[in-house]
């Protein structure tokens, strides 16, 4: 199979190509000038990448994608997914949210919209959803309360439109707390087990806020069982179905370790309009066969990689 991956050089776009370069398939890469390639050190042999300035220039866009000519696009390039690092604003530029969120992801679809693809996958989020008292489902009411979530729930809705109207196969998948290798190390399930390693000190914001934990890994099984089915193009959530306040996190880290861990809260700043409820309904997707492993699965595959993984 050949893939175009966009934002490969993230958390979530190193992870796929790393997984899709397993199974065999040739990757390319679309890359800004000067990005940091570090999460591809090792791989960037292997992937064929093509310099793009922007996903504005929907001729340009559409030139590579000829070039290319995919059997699928993955669509992870995406800016203002961290609104705050370290309780520090971060990422909050609103036009470039919507340059990159909304125009770009907009552009990508329309130049590959005369290939024959067999999926193009646009990577959502939860952030769609807004807050809800209960699991986010699909078909489900989207409220955001971001501007980052505004955007991706527009680009969203102009896949689903597309799709529709040219016969598009567009999927999206609307992740939720994606956690595993080449995360950000000052992000919540990095910073326990860093500190758990060294044992050092972890200073965390409070026990209480809430969120469905998916690894990584499970996002590239998503994607191939997606790709491989003969499912409907539209919206699936990517999660597990059960939420896990940070409290619950800590535990399970002790638990695999069979150690206490030195746990300080208030150090860190807790994030405004903080939900009460984070969850979503999974069933969807589980419907084409695939299935999450659990957070503690999780964590030992980051604890103990050569013992535990089911990167299949």
């Amino acid at each position: 199979m050949k893939i175009i991956i966009t934002g490969g050089t993230g958390f979530v776009g190193a992870n796929l190509v790393r997984y899709f370069l397993k199974k065999g398939d040739e990757v390319n890469i679309l890359l800004r000038p000067k990005s940091n390639v570090q999460r591809l050190e090792g791989v960037l042999d292997y992937v064929r990448i093509y310099q793009c300035d922007s996903f504005e220039d929907l001729e340009k866009l559409a030139d590579l994608c000829k070039i290319i000519a995919p059997d699928v696009v993955v669509h992870c390039a995406a800016y203002g997914t961290r609104p705050f690092r370290l309780g520090v604003p971060y990422q909050t530029n609103i036009d470039e949210m919507i340059r990159t969120n909304v125009i770009g992801t907009s552009n990508l679809m329309r130049a590959c919209e005369g290939l024959d693809l067999d999926a193009f996958i646009n990577i959502g989020s939860s952030s769609e959803y807004g807050i809800q008292d209960k699991a986010m489902c699909e078909v489900g009411p989207i409220n955001p309360i971001s501007i980052y979530g505004a955007t991706k729930a527009s680009a969203t809705l102009l896949g689903e439109v597309m799709a529709r109207q040219v016969n598009f196969p567009i999927y999206t998948l609307r992740l939720f707390a994606v956690y595993g290798k080449f995360e950000d190390p000052t992000r919540l399930i990095p910073t326990i087990i860093s500190g758990a390693i060294n044992n050092k000190m972890i200073s965390l914001s409070s026990p209480h806020p809430v969120r469905d934990f998916v690894h990584v890994n499970d996002v590239a099984v998503a994607i191939n069982v997606l790709i491989g089915s003969q499912a409907l193009s539209g919206i699936y959530n990517l999660c597990t179905g059960k939420q896990w306040s940070i409290a619950e996190v800590v535990a399970t880290v002790e638990e695999v370790l069979a150690e206490k861990l030195n746990i300080r809260y208030g150090d860190v700043a807790l994030q405004p309009n903080e939900p009460q409820s984070w969850v979503g309904d999974p069933n969807k997707l589980k419907s084409i066969g695939w299935e999450p492993r659990t957070l503690t699965e999780g964590i030992k595959d980051l604890l103990y990689p050569d013992r535990f993984t089911r990167f299949n």
